[in-house]
């Protein structure tokens, strides 16, 4: 990526002097990281989202959209899903999902009480939309058919996102699944279809969401301290919030990430689990390695949207 054309790119943005980016990708550019592209300096690879704050939009007309907002809303809906009757389980979000809770003094919609009305009914009025659950795009020439998986393996498709949910006081919404951020790359008048652009057609500001399918563990650590960033007492943007925590996947050893589990995990996580997930991430890498530096496990997340 770097080679065919991201470098060029970077070139000119440091003769402007510019330090944050705003990316619409067209075409099948929309399937690959384009903030992760990188070049090796004196070594080291350094990648494009080093050097800048990025952030996407899937189109002029969903940015527009996003940037009209006429109120601002408060608290958060939290929802996570982690079991499941017909797909995989995914052990991880439930303690997500009840860590983001607790930074919002709030509680999370678990399992079977996430459904589709709970989730409909509650993001009303909300500042932030947390959905931790499975999701997919709609393979096939179906863009519409992109969803997420909810309680009771319920369905929240495209359609019913755009027509039924009220976001127009929500912040950010982040779609903790699996690819949730990919668009319609094979019929260009429709390229902008995809959950980010539903959701932002729907109301929300911005929106997280990922362009393939993530590793449950590290999404996690990802999400909360994302959320970290942004509850802080000098809180970050959301951009700088999901950038500076992906620094943080990138670069942290198994040993710090120990050390995160039992200095801010415990006690919104179980001691048992926080000793359980450190075990797992023992089992990647010794304790002075990096478990997650690959971008398989940081960079698959993006921000669509307003910048604040």
């Amino acid at each position: 990526l770097w080679k065919a054309f991201v470098g060029r790119i970077h070139e000119r943005l440091q003769a402007l002097g510019v330090k944050r980016v705003l990316l619409m990708p067209q075409g099948d550019t929309n399937l690959v990281p384009l903030h992760a592209a990188w070049r090796e300096v004196d070594g080291v690879r350094r990648y494009f989202m080093d050097d800048y704050t990025i952030t996407y939009a899937p189109s002029m007309a969903a940015l527009a959209t996003a940037r009209r907002k006429s109120k601002s809303g408060e608290g958060a809906l939290v929802a996570g899903v982690s079991q499941y009757t017909r797909m995989n389980d995914l052990p991880n979000t439930r303690a997500e999902a009840e860590s983001i809770a607790t930074l919002f003094g709030t509680s999370a919609l678990l399992d079977n009480a996430a459904s589709v009305e709970a989730v409909r009914t509650g993001v009303a009025g909300k500042a932030y939309v947390h959905l931790s659950s499975h999701g997919g795009f709609g393979w096939g020439g179906d863009a519409f058919a992109s969803a997420l998986y909810l309680g009771n393996d319920e369905v929240l498709a495209l359609p019913e996102i755009m027509a039924k949910l009220d976001l127009s006081a929500t912040r950010l919404v982040v779609l903790s699944a699996c690819e949730t951020g990919i668009v319609d790359f094979d019929n260009v008048p429709d390229e902008f279809v995809g959950l980010p652009a539903g959701f932002m057609q729907a109301g929300a500001s911005a929106v997280v969401s990922s362009l393939w399918t993530v590793e449950d563990r590290s999404t996690a650590l990802l999400m909360e301290r994302m959320y970290n960033n942004l509850r802080r007492e000098t809180p970050l943007e959301p951009a700088e919030a999901l950038r500076e925590a992906q620094f943080w996947l990138r670069n942290a050893t198994a040993g710090e990430i120990g050390a995160y589990y039992q200095s801010h995990l415990v006690p919104r996580m179980a001691q048992s689990e926080a000793a359980n997930a450190y075990v797992e991430v023992l089992r990647r890498a010794k304790p002075d390695e990096k478990p997650y530096a690959h971008p398989f496990y940081w960079a698959p997340f993006i921000l669509m949207g307003n910048w604040l």
